[in-house]
């Protein structure tokens, strides 16, 4: 027997269901004190009341899979955010990545209710996510084609929340030209933000534990680190030659620019934690994304219907700043640049 438990950790949106599945244990299973015992076949599964309310964790000491199955049959994945999971002993880098990038939108995606008017939560939440999905891709590169469902939903999960991020962003700028929002903006802010977070409790924790079925079952590729190092590198070359003739007028070139940059910024990541040199990198490559992403929303933010003169000429200002500093980056050294 193992003594080192799988466990999974989940926190019930109401009280009502979270009373009754301690109400079922109670009575129908064996009672430990502060902890209940439940019987799926011949596996045992243990279900411990954590010291927050509505919180428990369920733990086992056979395997994984009977885990998540008796699980998934205690509780419906839309009354209940995924807060934590351990899954004994793991050892491989492509499945540990996956888990690591499954917690990371797990604990996100629950932390957005903690304060549901803070948009640094939220932006959180899409950071976690678009890291997530640019794990898949790299999973689907390397032939791992399982993940494919997943790719489709975290895709509209993150469109979901598109609008209600164009508007923070706007938001943001207001503040930061000294301006008041536009008559409607704050309450048309409130309602996105409603309807984004009604839609993840809708799907988001049944993703999360699609995502832990799936990554528990896949075979992992062959030395992953090896040839994400080497895609990496290739990257690299790609990235430099399409810089020289991107168009900083087009924002669909510099939105697609981006998302490549993100990308790449993620397997670096990845390398980094396995050993590889890639801080400085990094840093360059977020750099360079960061001065775009301004770019592209400022364009989008000094055309807004309303706005007086002077915002908009600040707006305008920086964004030419922006776009002066950004014609003087260099990423030349990206290619000599061996992760």
């Amino acid at each position: 027997m193992n003594d080192d438990p799988s466990s999974i950790t989940i926190l019930f949106h109401d009280s009502e269901n979270y009373r009754r599945l301690i109400s079922i244990a109670n009575r129908n299973q064996k009672n430990h004190g502060e902890e209940y015992e439940l019987t799926f076949g011949t596996s045992s599964v243990f279900l411990r009341r954590t010291s927050n309310p509505k919180e428990i964790m369920l733990y086992t000491h056979t395997s994984w899979t009977s885990l998540l199955f008796g699980t998934m049959l205690l509780i419906d994945p839309k009354h209940v955010f995924l807060t934590d999971f351990h899954i004994a002993s793991l050892e491989d880098p492509f499945t540990l990545e996956f888990l690591r990038c499954v917690r990371e939108c797990a604990l996100a995606c629950a932390d957005c209710f903690t304060a549901t008017d803070d948009p640094e939560k939220f932006h959180r939440f899409r950071l976690s996510l678009r890291a997530y999905r640019s794990f898949l891709a790299i999973a689907s590169t390397f032939g791992v084609n399982e993940v494919e469902p997943l790719r489709t939903r975290c895709r509209l999960l993150a469109k979901s929340g598109n609008p209600l991020r164009d508007n923070d962003v706007r938001l943001a700028y207001y503040a930061k030209f000294e301006d008041s929002p536009t008559l409607g903006l704050l309450d048309e802010n409130a309602m996105l933000r409603d309807a984004v977070l009604e839609e993840l409790v809708e799907s988001a924790s049944a993703l999360w534990f699609e995502s832990l079925h799936i990554a528990t079952r896949i075979s992992a590729p062959q030395g992953f680190i090896k040839k994400l190092k080497q895609t990496t590198r290739e990257e690299n070359k790609r990235i430099v030659k399409r810089w020289s003739g991107l168009d900083l007028r087009d924002d669909d070139a510099i939105h697609a620019f981006r998302i490549r940059l993100k990308k790449h910024s993620y397997a670096l990541n990845v390398l980094k934690t396995h050993g590889s040199s890639t801080e400085s990198f990094i840093k360059s490559v977020k750099a360079v994304q960061s001065r775009l992403g301004d770019i592209r929303d400022l364009r989008r933010f000094y055309v807004l219907p309303g706005l007086d003169c002077e915002t908009r000429y600040r707006a305008v200002s920086r964004l030419s700043t922006l776009e002066g500093e950004v014609r003087t980056l260099s990423i030349e050294e990206w290619k000599k640049s061996k992760p």
